[in-house]
Order: structure tokens, then C-alpha cells, then sequence
């Protein structure tokens, strides 16, 4: 069997504005403190709505990560290494698997009519 194919890597400075804000989120939802902190400074969203968009973020990127592994799966690539890529960084990881070329032997996606 051949070897997989790498998988792609969008540039560093997705995963530093991405993940990066993804932190910063998570860390004014587990700490109050912080919360409190920072909007002394500037307008934030509540506790809560801080929560909600936290558990929405992270459902879109699950939903990425899925999608990713099935498409990579279809592709004959890293199905692992794409979803769990996916997962980290969302979007910027599936327009680069979705821009890439089709192995030879692999499913091409088609639209079926009825």
C-alpha cells in the first residue's frame, strides 16, 4: 500500500488568529476573573453569551472536523491527519482540502439529480 499523502498546512498566521481567539475565549469563560477584568476595559458579550458562542465555535469546528474526514476519506488522504487538523484550525484547513487534487483512483464528489 502507498504511503498517504502529507497533509497541507494552512499558514501559521491562521492558527494564530483562530486558535488564539479561540483561547482567549475559552479563558473568559472558565475564569470570571479575567471576564470581569477585561470589561473594565472594553464591552464584552455576558458570562453567558460568552458560553453560548464558546459551545457554538467549538460545534462548527466538529462539524468541520467531520466533514474534513469524510472528504479526505473519499480522497484517499489522511483521513485522521485532516480531521483532527480541521478541528484545531476550522475553515482555513478544509478550502485547503477541498482545493486539493483528487489521487488518481479516488472519488471525485458528484452531484446526483433527481
Amino acid at each position: 500500500m502507498d504511503p498517504l499523502p502529507p497533509v497541507d498546512h494552512p499558514r501559521l498566521f491562521w492558527f494564530a488568529i483562530l486558535d488564539g481567539g479561540l483561547l482567549a475565549l475559552i479563558s473568559l469563560v472558565l475564569s470570571p476573573r479575567a471576564a470581569s477584568a477585561v470589561r473594565q476595559r472594553v464591552q464584552i458579550p455576558t458570562n453567558r453569551s460568552l458560553r453560548t458562542i464558546l459551545v457554538a465555535a467549538l460545534a462548527v469546528h466538529l462539524g468541520e472536523a467531520l466533514a474534513a474526514g469524510a472528504m479526505a476519506r473519499r480522497r484517499g488522504l489522511d483521513t485522521r491527519g485532516w480531521a483532527l487538523q480541521t478541528l484545531i484550525v476550522g475553515f482555513p484547513s478544509l478550502v485547503l482540502l477541498a482545493r486539493s487534487p483528487i489521487p488518481n483512483g479516488a472519488q471525485s464528489p458528484t452531484i446526483t439529480e433527481n
